[in-house]
Protein backbone atom coordinates (compact mmCIF):
# COMPACT_ATOMS: atom_id res chain seq x y z
CA UNK A 1 0.00 0.00 0.00
CA UNK A 2 1.60 3.27 -1.08
CA UNK A 3 1.40 6.65 0.56
CA UNK A 4 1.85 9.21 -2.24
CA UNK A 5 1.47 12.17 0.13
CA UNK A 6 4.86 11.41 1.67
CA UNK A 7 7.77 13.47 0.26
CA UNK A 8 9.49 11.53 -2.58
CA UNK A 9 12.84 13.22 -2.02
CA UNK A 10 14.64 15.32 0.55
CA UNK A 11 15.00 19.03 -0.10
CA UNK A 12 18.44 20.64 -0.19
CA UNK A 13 17.87 22.15 3.25
CA UNK A 14 16.79 18.78 4.68
CA UNK A 15 19.78 17.04 3.15
CA UNK A 16 22.13 19.67 4.58
CA UNK A 17 20.54 19.22 8.00
CA UNK A 18 21.04 15.46 7.83
CA UNK A 19 24.62 15.83 6.62
CA UNK A 20 25.38 18.22 9.50
CA UNK A 21 23.97 15.69 11.96
CA UNK A 22 26.11 12.98 10.41
CA UNK A 23 29.21 15.15 10.79
CA UNK A 24 28.41 15.60 14.49
CA UNK A 25 28.09 11.82 14.89
CA UNK A 26 31.43 11.22 13.17
CA UNK A 27 33.10 13.85 15.35
CA UNK A 28 31.81 12.05 18.43
CA UNK A 29 33.21 8.77 17.12
CA UNK A 30 36.61 10.36 16.55
CA UNK A 31 36.66 11.83 20.07
CA UNK A 32 35.75 8.43 21.48
CA UNK A 33 38.62 6.78 19.59
CA UNK A 34 41.07 9.35 20.96
CA UNK A 35 40.03 8.40 24.50
CA UNK A 36 40.65 4.68 24.02
CA UNK A 37 43.63 3.41 26.07
CA UNK A 38 46.79 2.67 24.11
CA UNK A 39 46.81 -0.85 22.78
CA UNK A 40 43.04 -1.29 22.83
CA UNK A 41 42.21 -3.82 20.09
CA UNK A 42 40.00 -2.22 17.45
CA UNK A 43 38.06 -5.38 16.64
CA UNK A 44 38.02 -7.03 20.04
CA UNK A 45 35.20 -9.52 20.43
CA UNK A 46 34.39 -9.66 16.73
CA UNK A 47 33.10 -13.10 15.84
CA UNK A 48 34.07 -14.93 12.63
CA UNK A 49 30.43 -14.60 11.53
CA UNK A 50 30.54 -10.82 11.85
CA UNK A 51 33.93 -10.66 10.14
CA UNK A 52 32.54 -12.64 7.22
CA UNK A 53 29.86 -9.97 6.74
CA UNK A 54 32.27 -7.01 6.65
CA UNK A 55 31.73 -6.39 2.94
CA UNK A 56 27.92 -6.45 3.13
CA UNK A 57 25.94 -3.31 2.35
CA UNK A 58 23.84 -1.56 4.95
CA UNK A 59 20.62 -3.08 3.62
CA UNK A 60 22.14 -6.57 3.68
CA UNK A 61 23.32 -6.11 7.25
CA UNK A 62 19.87 -4.92 8.36
CA UNK A 63 18.08 -7.88 6.81
CA UNK A 64 20.67 -10.25 8.30
CA UNK A 65 19.78 -9.17 11.86
CA UNK A 66 19.25 -12.13 14.16
CA UNK A 67 18.09 -10.67 17.49
CA UNK A 68 17.27 -6.96 17.38
CA UNK A 69 17.28 -3.96 15.08
CA UNK A 70 16.95 -0.34 16.20
CA UNK A 71 16.12 2.35 13.67
CA UNK A 72 16.18 6.15 13.77
CA UNK A 73 14.58 7.43 10.58
CA UNK A 74 14.94 10.63 8.68
CA UNK A 75 11.69 11.27 6.78
CA UNK A 76 11.26 7.94 4.94
CA UNK A 77 11.17 8.29 1.16
CA UNK A 78 9.10 5.11 0.91
CA UNK A 79 6.96 3.68 3.69
CA UNK A 80 6.42 0.60 1.51
CA UNK A 81 10.16 -0.10 1.60
CA UNK A 82 10.29 0.43 5.36
CA UNK A 83 7.27 -1.80 5.99
CA UNK A 84 8.71 -4.55 3.78
CA UNK A 85 11.93 -4.44 5.81
CA UNK A 86 9.95 -4.66 9.06
CA UNK A 87 8.08 -7.70 7.75
CA UNK A 88 11.30 -9.53 6.86
CA UNK A 89 12.66 -8.84 10.35
CA UNK A 90 9.40 -9.90 12.04
CA UNK A 91 9.43 -13.19 10.13
CA UNK A 92 13.00 -13.77 11.33
CA UNK A 93 11.97 -13.24 14.96
CA UNK A 94 13.92 -9.96 15.28
CA UNK A 95 12.77 -7.38 17.84
CA UNK A 96 12.46 -3.95 16.24
CA UNK A 97 12.34 -0.42 17.64
CA UNK A 98 11.96 2.64 15.44
CA UNK A 99 12.30 6.38 16.05
CA UNK A 100 10.70 8.89 13.68
CA UNK A 101 11.03 12.68 13.51
CA UNK A 102 7.91 14.34 14.92
CA UNK A 103 7.28 15.99 11.52
CA UNK A 104 6.53 12.57 10.03
CA UNK A 105 3.47 12.07 12.24
CA UNK A 106 1.79 15.10 10.64
CA UNK A 107 2.06 13.73 7.09
CA UNK A 108 -0.82 12.05 5.27
CA UNK A 109 -0.32 8.29 5.46
CA UNK A 110 1.66 8.34 8.70
CA UNK A 111 -1.18 6.89 10.78
CA UNK A 112 -1.59 3.98 8.37
CA UNK A 113 2.16 3.37 8.47
CA UNK A 114 2.24 3.32 12.27
CA UNK A 115 -0.71 0.90 12.34
CA UNK A 116 1.09 -1.42 9.94
CA UNK A 117 4.29 -1.18 11.98
CA UNK A 118 2.35 -2.03 15.15
CA UNK A 119 0.81 -5.05 13.41
CA UNK A 120 4.36 -6.19 12.64
CA UNK A 121 5.38 -5.84 16.30
CA UNK A 122 7.51 -2.71 15.82
CA UNK A 123 7.74 -0.32 18.78
CA UNK A 124 7.58 3.22 17.36
CA UNK A 125 8.31 6.54 19.05
CA UNK A 126 8.62 10.17 17.96
CA UNK A 127 11.68 12.37 18.49
CA UNK A 128 11.82 16.15 18.43
CA UNK A 129 15.10 16.38 16.49
CA UNK A 130 15.61 14.83 13.09
CA UNK A 131 18.60 12.49 12.94
CA UNK A 132 20.69 10.75 10.34
CA UNK A 133 19.13 7.43 9.33
CA UNK A 134 20.60 4.99 11.84
CA UNK A 135 20.27 1.22 12.17
CA UNK A 136 21.82 -0.58 15.14
CA UNK A 137 21.98 -4.26 14.26
CA UNK A 138 22.37 -6.85 17.03
CA UNK A 139 24.63 -4.29 18.76
CA UNK A 140 27.37 -5.60 16.45
CA UNK A 141 27.27 -3.02 13.69
CA UNK A 142 25.67 0.35 12.96
CA UNK A 143 24.60 1.72 9.59
CA UNK A 144 24.43 5.49 9.03
CA UNK A 145 22.98 6.86 5.80
CA UNK A 146 23.43 10.36 4.43
CA UNK A 147 19.98 10.27 2.84
CA UNK A 148 16.76 8.83 4.20
CA UNK A 149 17.54 5.15 3.59
CA UNK A 150 20.56 2.78 3.61
CA UNK A 151 22.14 1.47 0.45
CA UNK A 152 22.51 4.90 -1.12
CA UNK A 153 25.24 7.52 -1.55
CA UNK A 154 26.95 8.48 1.68
CA UNK A 155 26.20 5.29 3.61
CA UNK A 156 28.69 4.35 6.34
CA UNK A 157 28.92 1.11 8.30
CA UNK A 158 30.60 0.90 11.72
CA UNK A 159 31.73 -2.45 13.12
CA UNK A 160 34.43 -1.54 15.64
CA UNK A 161 33.07 -2.47 19.11
CA UNK A 162 33.95 0.93 20.59
CA UNK A 163 32.21 2.81 17.76
CA UNK A 164 29.15 0.57 17.98
CA UNK A 165 28.95 1.10 21.76
CA UNK A 166 28.96 4.91 21.36
CA UNK A 167 26.31 4.89 18.63
CA UNK A 168 24.13 2.41 20.54
CA UNK A 169 24.33 4.65 23.61
CA UNK A 170 23.32 7.65 21.51
CA UNK A 171 20.34 5.71 20.24
CA UNK A 172 19.28 4.69 23.75
CA UNK A 173 19.46 8.34 24.83
CA UNK A 174 17.25 9.38 21.91
CA UNK A 175 14.79 6.59 22.68
CA UNK A 176 14.55 7.59 26.35
CA UNK A 177 13.83 11.22 25.44
CA UNK A 178 11.26 10.42 22.74
CA UNK A 179 7.46 10.15 23.00
CA UNK A 180 5.14 7.25 22.16
CA UNK A 181 3.29 7.53 18.87
CA UNK A 182 -0.09 9.13 19.51
CA UNK A 183 1.04 11.11 22.55
CA UNK A 184 -0.05 14.73 22.39
CA UNK A 185 2.38 17.55 23.09
CA UNK A 186 0.51 18.15 26.35
CA UNK A 187 1.37 14.59 27.37
CA UNK A 188 4.97 15.04 26.27
CA UNK A 189 5.56 18.27 28.22
CA UNK A 190 5.46 18.09 32.00
CA UNK A 191 3.12 20.19 34.14
CA UNK A 192 6.11 22.25 35.31
CA UNK A 193 7.21 22.93 31.74
CA UNK A 194 3.69 24.01 30.77
CA UNK A 195 3.47 26.27 33.83
CA UNK A 196 6.81 27.90 33.01
CA UNK A 197 5.73 28.53 29.40
CA UNK A 198 2.40 29.96 30.57
CA UNK A 199 4.08 32.41 32.96
CA UNK A 200 6.67 33.37 30.35
CA UNK A 201 3.87 34.10 27.86
CA UNK A 202 2.42 36.81 30.12
CA UNK A 203 5.79 38.53 30.42
CA UNK A 204 6.82 37.35 33.88
CA UNK A 205 10.56 37.51 34.55
CA UNK A 206 12.60 34.39 35.31
CA UNK A 207 13.33 35.24 38.94
CA UNK A 208 9.64 35.79 39.68
CA UNK A 209 8.65 32.62 37.80
CA UNK A 210 11.17 30.62 39.82
CA UNK A 211 9.83 32.03 43.10
CA UNK A 212 6.22 31.36 42.13
CA UNK A 213 7.04 27.78 41.11
CA UNK A 214 9.26 27.32 44.20
CA UNK A 215 12.25 26.20 42.14
CA UNK A 216 15.72 27.58 41.56
CA UNK A 217 16.51 29.76 38.52
CA UNK A 218 18.85 27.00 37.30
CA UNK A 219 16.04 24.42 37.48
CA UNK A 220 13.78 26.83 35.59
CA UNK A 221 16.40 27.18 32.86
CA UNK A 222 16.60 23.40 32.54
CA UNK A 223 12.79 23.12 32.36
CA UNK A 224 12.58 25.72 29.61
CA UNK A 225 15.48 24.18 27.67
CA UNK A 226 13.80 20.77 27.78
CA UNK A 227 10.49 22.29 26.65
CA UNK A 228 12.28 23.96 23.73
CA UNK A 229 13.73 20.59 22.71
CA UNK A 230 10.33 18.90 22.89
CA UNK A 231 8.75 21.69 20.85
CA UNK A 232 11.55 21.54 18.28
CA UNK A 233 12.48 25.22 18.58
CA UNK A 234 15.71 27.12 19.26
CA UNK A 235 14.63 30.13 21.32
CA UNK A 236 12.25 31.04 24.12
CA UNK A 237 10.31 33.30 21.79
CA UNK A 238 9.81 30.43 19.34
CA UNK A 239 8.81 28.17 22.25
CA UNK A 240 6.08 30.60 23.26
CA UNK A 241 4.82 30.97 19.70
CA UNK A 242 4.83 27.21 19.12
CA UNK A 243 3.06 26.51 22.41
CA UNK A 244 0.33 29.02 21.47
CA UNK A 245 -0.05 27.42 18.02
CA UNK A 246 -0.58 24.03 19.70
CA UNK A 247 -3.15 25.46 22.10
CA UNK A 248 -1.04 24.64 25.16
CA UNK A 249 -1.38 28.12 26.69
CA UNK A 250 -5.15 28.50 26.34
Amino acid sequence: MGHPALPPTLSCDELEEIEAAQVRVLQLIRRHRMRLPAGTPKVAGQTPEVAARRSASGVDLILDARREAWFAHALPTSTDETEARYEVLRNAGVKVRALYPRQFAALDGADAHFERAADLGVLCRLMSVRQVFTAVIDRECVVLARGAEPGRRGEQVFREPGDVAVLAEMYEHSWASSAPVGATMTETLTCEQLTALQLMSIGMKDDRIARQMDISPRTLSRLVAKAMTELGVRSRFEAGMRAKELGLLD
